[in-house]
């Protein structure tokens, strides 16, 4: 709403994607506005020249706009923190002093520093670059403590290069990588990262499947969340990037869908 005037209603996607006013354009998340005047519009798009820098921009439109048109362009940017935080690494590199920072966000750490250290009660846990922290926690604290992570218990079936996890009686074991200390018969939890699952409704090849029915569905943007239910209990969250302009969900609530993923995305970390 503007002023007691409700600006536009719609779903958050279409919010979010297809605002019709500068305004709301503007009240939904971070955004770049660039005014000018249209200089050719074609059947799902028009070509706009700036009018203070004499740009040109070529943008979707969802309204009749003729040539001549003054119009504002909305451009969703990476918001401000990141770029200080990109700042903050030149300066590093450019002066060549090594910086300690100590903090509690997790997306500061990964995104500044060069080596990460997890303490849990101040105990060191682990010290590895960000990539490795993230892609190959030594426990399931670190694994939990950085970023999403789903996890699945269970018991060693077998280790011969990756380790296969009994978790639920009756299913196909979980196949992930390990490091070594594991044996068959040692309790265990799986890990998987949200993004690294794909969803799909129709059975994948994949070893490392199983099928749910999708419980939430989170709409942010950039990305959508499914959570879906196993039949054995555990809910497993799927992240999958909005790549395009999205118009409408191939999944919704209570779909059953096969979640799978390769055998290198998934751990299987000591208890």
């Amino acid at each position: 709403m503007d002023h007691g005037r409700i600006a536009q209603v719609a779903t958050p996607t279409e919010i979010y994607e297809r605002p019709n006013s500068r305004y709301v354009a503007s009240f939904i998340g971070e955004v770049n506005i660039l005014d000018g005047r249209v200089a050719d519009s074609g059947a799902d798009h028009v070509d706009i020249v700036c009018q203070d820098t004499g740009c040109q921009v070529r943008a979707a439109y969802g309204a009749d706009i003729s040539n001549g048109a003054q119009v504002s362009v909305a451009i969703r940017p990476e918001k401000l923190r990141q770029d200080t935080q990109f700042e903050l690494m030149d300066i590093q590199e450019t002066t060549g002093t090594t910086f300690v920072i100590v903090t509690h966000d997790q997306e500061e750490a990964m995104t500044v520093a060069s080596r990460v250290a997890v303490m849990d009660h101040g105990l060191i846990k682990q010290v590895a670059t960000p990539e490795r922290i993230y892609e190959q926690p030594n426990s399931v604290y670190v694994a939990d403590f950085i970023g999403d992570v789903n996890l699945i218990g269970g018991r060693i079936a077998a280790v011969n290069g990756a380790a296969e996890l009994d978790w639920a009686e009756g299913r196909t074991p979980l196949i992930g990588q390990t490091g070594a200390g594991l044996a068959k018969g040692d309790k265990a939890t799986f890990a998987i990262r949200p993004e690294k699952i794909a969803i799909s409704a129709d059975e994948p090849e994949a070893r490392n499947r199983v099928r749910g029915k999708i419980l939430d569905i989170g709409y942010l943007g950039n990305l959508s969340t499914y959570h879906v239910e196993l039949p054995e209990g555990p809910v497993v969250k799927c992240e999958v990037g909005n790549r395009s302009r999205l118009e409408r969900r191939d999944f919704t609530w209570e779909d059953e869908v096969w979640l799978s993923w390769t055998a290198p995305a998934g751990l299987v970390l000591p208890e």
